[in-house]
């Protein structure tokens, strides 16, 4: 994760406010044993629970024009998990 978090913030300095990041995380504090140069920025911490999580991103994207609610990030939720247990049948069908 720190190569890509790294990555990102770069981006986002370079692109002058046309790219944002967040970081997620499933337990408060934890990033700071490996990311102590994100002090100042807040994680969004959701226990890993999958609902959390798409409460979590509702609070990271309620900058966006259209700030998708909790039901509709958990419908995408419910098709993407179908998908991947299809993708990962043998054969990939």
């Amino acid at each position: 994760m720190p190569f890509e978090l790294g990555l990102a913030v770069a981006l986002e300095k370079t692109q002058r406010g046309r790219h944002e990041w967040f970081v997620f995380e499933t337990r408060p504090r934890r990033v700071w044993k490996s990311l102590s140069d994100l002090a100042g920025t807040d994680e969004y911490v959701h226990g890993g629970d999958p609902r959390r999580v798409l409460q979590a991103l509702t609070n990271a994207l309620v900058r966006r024009r259209h700030q998708p609610t909790v039901a509709e990030l958990e419908e995408i939720y419910s098709d993407v998990r179908e998908y991947a247990v299809e993708v990962k049948r043998p054969g990939g069908e």
